[in-house]
């Protein structure tokens, strides 16, 4: 997301930093926002679309699993150790 006072710094830096990929990079963000370097609507602004977009989600997706993100927490039969349930009247001396 590049708000309207950020874009043209980031874009005048991106020029400078990298002069000769500044064009593809540009149409690349616009590419995955409808035309726009800049989306505001809710719900919209953090996502993309089209081809590339799908392309950067599945390569997330491989990567994430590969490196064991976002997997269903694991049951316990027992309980931990280290915590003891508190029972109705506390310990004077534990």
């Amino acid at each position: 997301r590049l708000p309207g006072n950020v874009a043209p710094y980031f874009e005048q830096r991106l020029r400078e930093r990298l002069p000769t990929k500044a064009d593809r990079v540009l149409a690349r963000l616009r590419e995955v926002k409808g035309g726009r370097l800049n989306v505001s609507e809710f719900g919209k602004r953090m996502r993309g679309g089209g081809v590339y977009w799908e392309l950067i989600e599945q390569t997330f997706r491989v990567h994430c699993k590969r490196l064991g993100f976002n997997q269903e927490q694991r049951s316990y039969s027992e309980q931990p150790r280290t915590f003891r349930r508190p029972t109705a009247q506390g310990s004077l001396f534990d």
